[in-house]
């Protein structure tokens, strides 16, 4: 279980950081 909830957290870490990063770019304007 805790490899699963490693692997989840690296998969949300991976689609979530490309997001954030972009609303972190359209927040400097």
């Amino acid at each position: 279980f805790a490899l699963l909830g490693k692997l989840t957290d690296w998969i949300v870490a991976s689609i979530a950081a490309p997001f954030l990063r972009w609303e972190d770019a359209f927040a400097r304007r």
